[in-house]
């Protein structure tokens, strides 16, 4: 399997200032995605949490967590992102993929849509009880 990178666009949930535009690493084992601090701080993005995370070399580290607006392959959905080290590579995260209906075709190489509709069944079920 080779490596992934793909065009994706950050910018502040809410105002108007011009998207981030960088190639991120699609990473479909990954959570969340993660964005340069800096690039982050510099939108006007600013955390309202934080949480540990497991590396893929094992080691913990904490990172700050923001929201941003994120279009990749022209769709557009609000994700949480990580405040990274400054120089770190952008990561494309599973939920964010997820969130604009995007899957990972392995045997490609590529984010496609999905063929299926986000399912709601899980609520349904929720609601059924209530």
């Amino acid at each position: 399997m080779g490596i992934t990178h793909i065009t994706v666009a950050v910018s502040p949930v809410a105002g108007r200032k011009k998207p981030w535009k960088a190639l991120f690493l699609v990473d479909s084992g990954a959570k969340d995605t993660r964005v340069p601090g800096r690039v982050l701080r510099r939108l006007g993005i600013k955390p309202y949490r934080r949480d540990n995370y497991e590396l893929a070399d094992g080691s913990l580290v904490e990172f700050d967590i923001g929201a941003a607006m994120v279009t990749v392959k022209g769709v557009t959905v609000v994700s949480e992102v990580l405040f990274g080290p400054d120089d770190v590579e952008p990561l494309l995260g599973a939920i964010t993929m997820q969130s604009a209906n995007l899957i990972w075709d392995a045997r490609r190489e590529r984010l496609v849509p999905s063929p299926h509709a986000k399912p709601l069944k899980a609520l349904d079920r929720l609601e059924a009880r209530s």
